[in-house]
């Protein structure tokens, strides 16, 4: 769904920019674009969307902070089994 979103954006700003229909294209374009990101289903989406990506967010953290707890831990379980020395470089 995110790509989908992502491609007819760029297609819709693509066309925009490159468009020679002038002004009054652009400006119907525009006025569609206005209507659609004022649209309640897009603000109720939109803040669904940032809810989940926030999920998501805190869930990287958690999962990448206990991977380097683990990481370190086995890092010094490894030092201190081979007497406290580092391996040479």
């Amino acid at each position: 769904m995110r790509f989908r979103l992502t491609l007819l954006l760029g297609l819709a700003i693509g066309y925009v920019l490159g468009t020679k229909a002038g002004r009054t294209r652009y400006d119907q374009i525009m006025e569609l674009w206005n209507q659609v990101m004022g649209s309640e289903t897009v603000q109720q989406v939109s803040q669904q969307v940032s809810g989940l990506a926030d999920q998501a967010v805190g869930t990287f953290q958690a999962k990448t902070s206990e991977g380097m707890s683990k990481a370190s831990d086995a890092m010094s379980s490894a030092e201190s089994s081979s007497g406290g020395s580092a391996p040479p470089s």
